[in-house]
């Protein structure tokens, strides 16, 4: 796979989508951050969804096989006068001790895995991950029908794709994976919940701003989360080792 992250990309440009709200908006309203929590981001490009955890004052790690990405962390957290540890490692041997993280994630990383690949770094996510400390990953939700229409869109007239591999999961099968790994108090929720019509055309993308409208009760609600997790682009998934 080449390296996605050898060009310059903005800070500013990657939030300015809107999975990147949508992520931080459900860390903050599931968790409880603490001051000096140490949080690592397996696979993590360059960081910038962790920047949540680094601003409520927990020790954020990013951990990626791109040296290009963990450039860029230096960069963003430093322009924004906070602090990354980082780490090139591969995900599947991951450069830290047993029981040394309190919250050990990804978002957008375990779906560019075959199953063999996936359960080693799963593995090695519960490995570093401390007694009682959170797992959390989100992946890219098989039911939500407008990427998997874009997916297919772009498999067909062989445009050019970000990623060699992708795929998507259902909550039921990521559950399942928790469970192998013998996590505990398994919870689910989603983000990204509303239909977006705009992924497949931009000329049905009229349609988007209202869907946003109507379904922002729901996506932010703390209720309804297996619902959530069933009907978002994205879904969420953690426990407790």
């Amino acid at each position: 796979m080449s390296d996605i992250w050898e060009r310059n990309v903005p800070l500013d440009w990657l939030r300015s989508f809107e999975v990147f709200e949508f992520r931080k908006k459900l860390i903050l309203r599931h968790f409880k951050i603490k001051k000096g929590m140490k949080v690592l981001e397996a696979g993590s490009g360059p960081a910038h969804d962790s920047i949540a955890f680094a601003e409520k004052g927990a020790e954020v790690h990013a951990l990626d096989l791109s040296e290009n990405a963990l450039k860029l962390a230096q960069k963003y957290y430093g322009g924004l006068g906070l602090k990354v540890v980082t780490t090139q490692a591969d995900l599947k041997k991951i450069s830290y001790p047993n029981n040394y993280f309190d919250f050990v994630w990804n978002a957008g990383t375990l779906e560019h895995f075959n199953d063999s690949d996936l359960e080693k770094i799963f593995s090695e996510m519960v490995r570093v991950t401390k007694k009682g400390g959170t797992i959390l990953v989100l992946v890219p939700n098989k039911y939500y029908f407008w990427y998997q229409i874009s997916i297919r869109r772009a498999e067909h007239s062989h445009h050019h794709r970000q990623y060699e591999y992708e795929r998507a999961f259902s909550t039921f099968e990521v559950r399942n994976l928790f469970r192998k790994f013998k996590i505990k108090e398994i919870h689910s929720s989603g983000d990204f919940v509303y239909p977006k019509p705009g992924i497949i055309s931009r000329k049905i993308s009229i349609f988007d701003k209202p869907l946003k409208l109507v379904f922002s009760i729901l996506e932010n609600s703390s209720s309804f989360s297996t619902l959530k997790s069933i009907v978002a682009l994205e879904s969420a998934t953690w426990g407790k080792k």
